[in-house]
């Protein structure tokens, strides 16, 4: 009996207090215009775990594709290169992980039709609690890629 009722006390503790565990927010999602006859697409934003435990990305899907990948580009002497992450990207407690043009970022294989300026496509991004949430992207103008990588070079006179 003082077993079950040591057992009952502790749960009671731990709802007390709360559990430890990740929570997240997504913010600045943005996905890029394709041309016509383009297979692949890429999306970004900002996922942040406010939570007291780390998450982790284990991937995503959209209706807009056949599949969705993590990928990164890389430095490799000089030599930028892109590469399929395979074990998920971690965002520790506190953190957050940004996923964007140049870096980490999703690649939407096999799009089903070109991605459009003006419009909106939706993603449903996977962690490893099993935890899914549904992102709304934004497609915006391919200028505005090459407005913010002009607005991030040196310029010298």
């Amino acid at each position: 009996m003082k077993t079950k009722l040591a057992l009952m006390a502790f749960a009671a503790s731990i709802f007390a207090f709360g559990a430890a565990h990740a929570e997240i927010k997504i913010s600045s999602p943005k996905s890029y215009e394709t041309a016509e006859g383009m297979q692949v697409g890429m999306s970004g934003m900002t996922i942040e775990n406010t939570g007291d435990v780390a998450e982790k990305l284990v991937g995503a899907t959209s209706p807009v594709c056949d599949h969705v990948e993590i990928h990164e580009m890389k430095d490799d002497n000089g030599i930028m290169k892109m590469r399929k992450v395979e074990d998920g990207l971690e965002i520790p407690a506190g953190g957050k992980l940004v996923l964007e043009s140049g870096s980490y970022h999703f690649m939407l294989m096999g799009l089903k039709e070109p991605l459009k300026a003006g419009s909106t496509i939706g993603i449903d991004v996977d962690f490893a609690s099993g935890e899914k949430q549904h992102v709304d992207v934004p497609v915006v103008s391919r200028m505005e890629k090459m407005d913010h990588k002009m607005n991030h070079m040196d310029h010298h006179d």
